[in-house]
């Protein structure tokens, strides 16, 4: 299994965690978080083989300073992403606040407290 292989089986087994633990917890689903929750999973991947490329990758082919974009590059995804999946986490584990509403059949009903 190569890279993209992994890290689309990677963001599809990740994202449907999440969305499982949203929809238990909040009794909500919300397909803009689905969807970066994906792109979150799979940019940590490719930032990591971005890093890679700064040590393995053919110096000849590309200008000088391109390990440095590279790196900085890999970084730059890796920790966007994390910073994205701590919060998607923290608020679908978070359950909503006493009278706020909850979605579900076409239909606003207030929240029952716990």
């Amino acid at each position: 299994m190569d890279a993209t292989s992994f890290g689309v089986l990677l963001g599809v087994l990740v994202t449907a965690l999440c969305a499982l633990v949203r929809a238990w917890r909040r009794r909500s689903f919300d397909i803009g978080s689905t969807v970066l929750t994906f792109l979150a999973v799979f940019g940590i991947l490719a930032g990591v083989e971005l890093i890679r490329a700064t040590f393995l990758g053919d110096r000849s082919a590309l200008p000088t300073s391109w390990r440095e974009y590279v790196t900085v590059a890999g970084v730059t995804a890796i920790g966007l992403s994390l910073q994205y999946l701590v919060k998607a986490v923290r608020e679908a584990w978070l359950k909503p606040e006493h009278g706020t509403a909850v979605q579900g059949a076409g239909a606003t009903v207030p929240s029952v407290p716990d």
